[in-house]
């Protein structure tokens, strides 16, 4: 994503509340702009391809994105609670952050807006 601007979706396979703040990041970031990482180191939740499918049966759509197994990428961040989504300009800064449920799309589309501004 270098020289880009992006967002970082940090959650855990096992968070049933934080599956509308990804429904609506995944309806209005670009898809090849959103990465899904999960910040719980535990073996038994390191299953990316079960979460990501898990998740398209529940929003019944595709979810053409990465997810990643980042549990030492979210502690360096300092991710204590989820859903945790982070806006980052094309420099790499966060731009903004924002942690616990948020499904306001037409906010999450402004804050895209001025992270590309960036």
């Amino acid at each position: 994503m270098e020289g880009e601007a992006w967002v970082a979706y940090i959650s855990a396979s096992w968070c049933g509340h934080c599956h509308p703040t990804l429904d609506a990041v995944d309806q209005v970031i670009p898809a090849d702009r959103l990465l899904v990482f999960n910040k719980d180191p535990r073996e038994e939740h390191s299953d990316m391809v079960a979460w990501n499918e898990d998740m398209e049966a529940a929003f019944e759509r595709e979810l053409a994105r990465p997810f990643i197994h980042g549990p030492n990428m979210s502690e360096e961040l300092g991710v204590v609670g989820i859903p945790h989504v982070f806006y980052i300009d094309a420099e790499g800064n966060i731009e903004f952050d924002r942690k616990g449920l948020w499904t306001n799309m037409d906010e999450m589309s402004e804050v895209w807006n001025q992270t590309l501004a960036a």
